[in-house]
């Protein structure tokens, strides 16, 4: 049985609590989107906490909204590759970091860079749910458990990374270089 939490502390004075709904307020004023649930263990996490896992603990998960998903695969489209799953959690959680840079710039600190490793890791299950329920995407399956989600009406123009054949001139490769 798990220990009971201790009880709320008492009220703060006043002033403590105008303060305190200013600094609310600002932050409602700041998001400009609706921040992602984080999950742990199947559960929703509460806030306050310590968000690193202990060990042998599942880490905390984020779980995007279909507005996340649908940006973060327009986004594998221009850059032409193939939205799989696994490159689609990994293009959604850098659209995340994105987001926190750019809130912690706006909040005052304008050369934060957030670090993709700083983000929690996107929920594959999750991931996968929102693409299968949203009308602009379609998912299909691909090779083993892996699958790739497709916007509706788009043509189909992804490079192939797995291609001997390259299609740029060796200058560019030189100047790159």
């Amino acid at each position: 049985m798990a220990p009971r939490p201790p009880p709320p502390p008492p009220p703060p004075p006043q002033h403590q609590q105008q303060q305190a709904t200013h600094q609310k307020r600002r932050y409602a004023a700041e998001a400009s989107q609706p921040r992602p649930q984080q999950v742990r263990n199947g559960q929703q996490a509460r806030g306050g906490g310590n968000d690193e896992s202990t060990w042998g603990e599942k880490p905390a998960y984020l779980r995007p909204h279909t507005s996340d998903v649908v940006s973060a695969v327009e986004s594998l489209y221009a850059d032409q590759l193939k939205p799989f799953g696994r490159i689609l959690l990994k293009r959604v959680r850098e659209l995340f970091a994105e987001r926190a840079t750019e809130a912690a710039r706006a909040a005052g600190s304008p050369e934060a860079i957030i670090d993709v490793d700083a983000v929690p890791l996107i929920d594959p299950k999750c991931l996968r749910k929102v693409c299968e329920s949203c009308i602009n995407l379609r998912v299909e399956p691909e090779d083993g458990k892996e699958y790739s989600v497709l916007l509706h009406g788009r043509p189909r123009i992804f490079v192939d990374v797995c291609s001997p054949l390259d299609s740029y001139p060796e200058e560019m490769w030189a100047e790159a270089a």
